[in-house]
């Protein structure tokens, strides 16, 4: 390619070296050659000079028109016109003979417009119709333009040479020279080195179709037009960028209004980084390079964090409308089972009226259809749609494990239990649940778990009016050793030195009328042969007469008011000794807080080499505004991790500008911290949960009260209590399940009408969800233990089947028995509950008569428990009674009784049974004596 360049471009020098030679090399006419000229008014009278090639020679004639009209003589009938011009700023701009070429505005054109020698040259291939005896050619003619534009650009953006000759573009010091028709424009295709670090910036910026890319990285059109004049290369970037983005927005509104989709607080951003795309054109547009650069790659990262946020936004409405499906026909086959007639009519009919009802209602759900559209897809960033589509697709597999794969698990025949008992009491179950769903969707509209940015605001007493700035940053540390180790979260606020092109472009605002920097650095102290390092800041903000030392430096030095001192080898004379903790304020009325340490405060002649601005104080009138959209736009977030083998250490910093506004009487301050992790509407959470559970645990003791029977029956089958207090533990998370997707569905309804939320909060997008189950799932859980514990200690029931003799088996030397009792993990104090039957009173006829207790140990717990018994009813024997203690929760006492002479006797087998059914009453008044001894000791 760039052989090819260099040999055309040597064909148009030759071409040049024949303009003056062509008069005395033509030879005899041998045809005429007519030629018709329209377009621009002056041109139908001027000179038209073509340039055309016969048998590889160039042939130059001069065409004097009149009217528009012209016939020059030619050689032969077989040539090709190559070149031509007028003498006038006019451009041949389209040829029309045989084959036809005009100038389009881009690097396509088959005409090419330059400039050399002071001369519009075109260049062409055309050959000139044939009619009869005659060659015809039309030429339209306009005024042209040729602009200089700077040629410097920022690292990693480029022209290609090839592009440069296709559009006529010559360089010369430092500038392109170019040709534009009037009324026509110029696109210059600029192309950025996806390696550079402005390449990888407009790469991000390409992910939402806001920029074209080319197989090689990523292109910007920039258009130029007359009206552009001299200008540079800069602005036209900045310009182009700034328009692109525009039109990305205003497609997005129109997308976005369509559908009913919020989008206003990611747009804002936008608006932001638009707005210092603006400043960037103005800086680009007066010559202020680095400032302008600056200003353009701040506004290109902001509008890629706000565009990729958007992205996430939207594509979060296809998880959330996928995850409101699967919910929905959760709901609708509950309601078809408790309604039990015709299930699946009912099923099928309940879930499509709320699909079409939430694609009528829900902005999220037509976002979701509009993605559908290849327009809207290709707007979306790849790594956000991934994420949200894999959220959606865990979520709904999670249900569906859950709802369909669980089916023959306990807990999923619990559940679907306590759907059937909810037929049986269907106005108190619907009650329930409806109470349950209102509560979980209307909390989500006040309860959100979510970022906030935390903007700090403070006042200060001053005459001043203006404007200072400086730059605040928060840096916050988060140490992770470990669950079970000591974790740590460190915040640190300090304030950064403004940019040389920061401040330049502050100074350079409109409204400012005089300017006040404060410089900060570091040089030696020196006074009575004592030296010491101290922070100096340099400033012309401050009415001191001299100048302002610490009261530690004071201290050190051993400086008092009025005493000479050097700083930097520059004797000043001390007219202030302050307090560390309070520095000076300077003419804004703003403490020195930038710094800290031992200072030294005076004119900008005491500057240390190497010093920086740290604050910018602008006289003028200037409103709050101004100060809003300064801290807005300049707020910058980044996350860092650092490498540690110990633990994992995140930083996370926060850059923000700290604007205050002084309007006379006063000046206030702005500054954004930071944006954290918040959850909002805490006490309304607590106030929900409890009257939630209230409901839930008033619903299930009614619930305990009407089955009371059902439980019986359910022990005497062998259930334990623990199993009833699961069944009623289920129940209320049923409650709380279905309560809770109702909901869901619900508050997705209430949330499309109301105009905005309530919550401060930029809610995170699964918050509604992740609210309406937890507001109607905990409620749930803890309403239910109440009645799961009333219901444990009502239905005891081995106390039912205790007293069946059929349960104690007699064999040939001892008796055998099991007893319901759990008391794993509290052995100890069994083992002297046990005992304390031995202080029991001697019962009076029938009964036994606890004469010893020891229990035995092994491995730190208790094995087994002897119990030496005197029992006494139709006959009378003496027993040894092993306690075995269970190992693991699912295991009962196992009750052992044996002779303790070895010798089993009619006596022992007539009272075994009679001694193990008293004996299984006495051990289960084990837990009344718990929670007695308990409750006294509290």
């Amino acid at each position: 390619m760039g052989l090819r360049v260099v040999y055309i471009s040597g064909v148009a020098g030759a071409l040049l070296v024949l303009l003056v030679a062509s008069y005395s090399t033509l030879s005899a006419p041998q045809t005429k050659l007519q030629v018709t000229v329209y377009g621009d008014e002056e041109a139908l009278n001027a000179t038209l000079h073509l340039v055309y090639r016969l048998d590889d020679k160039y042939r130059v004639v001069a065409c004097e028109l009149s009217g528009g009209s012209c016939e020059v003589d030619v050689e032969a009938a077989s040539l090709k016109v190559v070149a031509a011009w007028f003498d006038d700023r006019i451009a041949v701009v389209r040829v029309r003979g045989v084959n036809e070429v005009a100038w389009r505005g881009e690097w396509r054109n088959l005409l090419r417009l330059t400039v050399e020698k002071g001369r519009i040259m075109a260049y062409m291939s055309v050959s000139p119709a044939a009619e009869g005896g005659t060659l015809r050619l039309e030429v339209e003619a306009r005024r042209a333009c040729v602009l200089a534009l700077d040629s410097r650009l920022v690292e990693g953006l480029y022209m290609p040479s090839w592009v440069k000759w296709w559009l006529g573009l010559s360089e010369e010091d430092g500038r392109y020279y170019l040709v534009v028709p009037e009324g026509s424009s110029l696109t210059l295709p600029l192309r950025a080195d996806p390696s550079s670090e402005f390449g990888r910036l407009l790469d991000r910026l390409t992910a939402y179709g806001v920029i074209g890319r080319w197989r090689r990285g990523v292109e910007i059109p920039c258009v130029v037009r007359c009206e552009d004049g001299n200008t540079s290369l800069a602005y036209l970037v900045a310009r182009s960028l700034r328009g692109r983005l525009e039109e990305y927005v205003a497609r997005e509104r129109e997308l976005l209004s369509r559908v009913g989709f919020s989008a206003d607080r990611y747009l804002e951003d936008v608006g932001y980084a638009i707005w210092l795309l603006r400043e960037s054109e103005k800086a680009l547009g007066r010559g202020d390079f680095e400032v302008g650069w600056a200003l353009l790659s701040k506004g290109l990262t902001r509008a890629a964090v706000a565009l990729e946020a958007l992205s996430q936004a939207k594509t979060d409405s296809v998880a959330m409308f996928l995850i409101l499906l699967t919910f929905t026909f959760f709901l609708s086959s509950i309601i078809s089972n408790i309604v039990e007639r015709r299930r699946g009519l009912v099923n099928a009919l309940l879930f499509t009226c709320l699909a079409l009802l939430e694609l009528a209602f829900i902005p999220q759900a037509r976002m979701a259809l509009a993605f559908l559209s290849p327009e809207v897809l290709q707007r979306a960033s790849p790594t956000a749609m991934t994420l949200s589509l894999i959220t959606a697709v865990l979520t709904i597999l999670l249900v569906a494990m859950t709802a369909l794969s669980a089916k023959g698990t306990l807990l999923s025949d619990l559940f679907w239990y306590s759907v059937k008992s909810m037929r049986r009491r269907k106005l108190r179950a619907i009650l329930t649940i409806v109470t349950i769903a209102v509560v979980a969707s209307v909390s989500s509209a006040f309860i959100a778990v979510g970022s906030r940015t935390v903007v700090r605001e403070a006042s200060y007493p001053s005459r001043f009016r203006g404007l200072s700035v400086s730059l605040h940053v928060t840096t916050v540390t988060y140490i992770f050793r470990g669950l079970d180790q000591a974790n740590e979260v460190i915040v640190r606020e300090h304030y950064g030195a403004l940019t040389p092109p920061e401040v330049k472009w502050l100074a350079g605002m409109s409204w400012v009328k005089r300017i006040y920097v404060a410089e900060v650095g570091r040089a030696p102290v020196e006074h009575g042969g004592a030296r010491a390092l101290a922070t100096v800041v340099a400033t012309n903000a401050s009415e001191l007469g001299g100048i302002a030392v610490s009261e530690s430096l004071a201290q050190r030095l051993g400086v008092e008011e009025g005493d000479v001192i050097k700083v930097a080898g520059r004797r000043v004379r001390v007219v202030e000794v302050f307090n560390d903790s309070s520095p000076p304020a300077l003419l804004d009325g703003v403490p020195l807080d930038e710094v800290g340490g031992p200072l030294v405060v005076g004119g900008l002649e005491l500057a240390p080499p190497g010093s920086a601005v740290y604050r910018v104080i602008l006289e003028g009138d200037v409103g709050m505004g101004v100060a809003e959209d300064l801290i807005r736009m300049s707020f910058e977030e980044s996350l860092e991790r650092v490498p540690s083998t110990e633990a994992q250490i995140t930083v996370q910093t926060f850059k923000s500008y700290r604007a205050c506004v002084g309007g006379g009487s006063g000046t206030k301050c702005l500054l954004i911290v930071g944006i954290f992790q918040q959850a909002s509407g805490t006490p309304e959470f607590v106030v929900v949960v409890g009257l939630a559970s209230l409901t839930v645990a008033v619903s299930l003791l009614g619930s305990i009260y009407e089955r009371r029977r059902e439980y019986s029956t359910m022990s005497a089958l062998g259930a334990s209590p623990g199993h009833v207090s699961l069944l009623l533990l289920v129940e209320g998370l049923s409650y709380g399940i279905i309560g809770g997707v109702a909901g869901y569905v619900a508050g997705q309804f209430l949330l499309a009408s109301t105009p905005s939320r309530a919550t401060p909060l930029r809610p995170q997008a699964f918050s509604p969800l992740l609210t309406s189950l937890l507001v109607a799932i905990v409620p749930s859980v803890i309403g239910s233990l109440v009645p799961a514990r009333k219901a444990a200690l009502q239905v005891v029931p081995s106390r039912l089947l205790l007293r069946r003799a059929s349960e104690v088996r007699i064999l040939k030397d001892r008796a055998e028995a099991e007893i319901p009792l759990r008391i794993v993990g509290d052995e100890e104090e069994f083992v002297e509950y046990v005992k304390s039957l031995v202080r029991r009173p001697s019962p009076v006829g029938w009964g036994p008569l606890y004469m010893r207790v020891e229990a035995h140990e092994r491995g730190r717990r208790v094995e087994y428990i002897d119990v030496l018994v005197s029992f006494r009813g139709e006959r009378a024997a003496v027993f040894l009674v092993k306690l075995f203690l269970p190992r693991s929760p699912g295991e009962a006492i196992r009750a052992v009784a044996l002779s303790p002479t070895g010798k089993w006797t009619v006596d022992h087998r007539s009272c075994a049974k009679g001694l193990l059914t008293a004996l299984r009453d006495d051990l289960l008044h084990y837990i009344e004596w718990k929670k007695e001894r308990r409750r006294e000791a509290l």
